[in-house]
């Protein structure tokens, strides 16, 4: 069984990169925020939402007709905090938005082939606070802490990252249940490369569908949990132990 070394260190270097926003910096013209936000289209009213509720109106609107999909995006924007009203703000794009919506979306476990082939690096990574959360009521959002090539290059990363399929699969549940359980896998597609080091990812999920059944059966949504297979020394899924992460559905 290879066994490997993952620096852990690096990935702290690395949280900047454009797979995670970084905050909100302020100056002279207001704030410049990375963040995730919702794009909505509504008849003559096209905006973002971000995850407070606030309604981002860019003072360009044009580039929301630009975008391949509804959905969750990540971007940064700058406005001036003081002109926010009524819950809404424009707001100057400074950078493209980037889909972070999974392609693949919620796979029932009936339907899944079952073929991933490496583990995760963490489901809940704890030294940073990545875990995964609900955007809103219909959004799940997953940082995804995964094994990688030894690299610092984003230009890599994005190549890396595109022989990854992250693949969330929906387990099966029964009327009375108040919990929706979910095992998300990796599959590589070259399985016989080395990877020492972790990087992670956002992904996130459309619930919409799944909620709704959930609710048709008579269910009341209480709890989402999230797990996987992770190994922080390995790329063998026979050295991976499970781990579960579970947060409360307060909407």
């Amino acid at each position: 069984m290879k066994k490997i070394k993952l620096f852990t260190g690096m990935i702290l270097a690395l949280m900047c990169l454009s797979f995670n926003g970084c905050g909100a910096t302020s100056g002279n013209e207001g704030d410049t925020i990375t963040q995730f936000m919702l794009a909505k289209y509504e008849y003559g009213s096209d905006y973002f939402l971000d995850i407070n509720g606030t309604k981002m109106i860019p003072a360009t609107p044009s580039i929301l007709y630009t975008l391949s999909e509804t959905g969750l995006y990540q971007f940064t924007v700058a406005y001036d905090p003081s002109t926010i009203s009524n819950g809404q703000v424009t707001v100057t794009m400074n950078s493209n938005p980037a889909s972070i919506m999974n392609i693949y979306g919620v796979i029932s476990e009936a339907d899944y082939p079952n073929d991933e082939n490496i583990p995760l690096y963490a489901i809940n990574y704890v030294p940073r606070g990545l875990a995964p959360f609900m955007f809103d009521k219909d959004y799940l959002v997953v940082p995804v802490s995964y094994q990688s090539i030894s690299t610092v290059n984003e230009g890599d990363i994005a190549t890396e990252l595109a022989k990854h399929r992250f693949v969330l699969i929906l387990e099966p549940y029964a009327a009375g249940d108040d919990t929706l359980t979910f095992r998300l896998t990796d599959k590589v597609s070259d399985p016989d490369t080395e990877r020492n080091f972790a990087l992670y990812a956002y992904q996130a999920f459309d619930l919409r569908y799944v909620i709704a059944n959930f609710k048709a059966q008579g269910n009341s949504l209480k709890k989402i949990v999230v797990k996987g297979m992770i190994s922080e020394g390995s790329n063998d899924l026979e050295d991976a132990k499970e781990e579960t992460y579970s947060f409360d559905y307060k909407f």
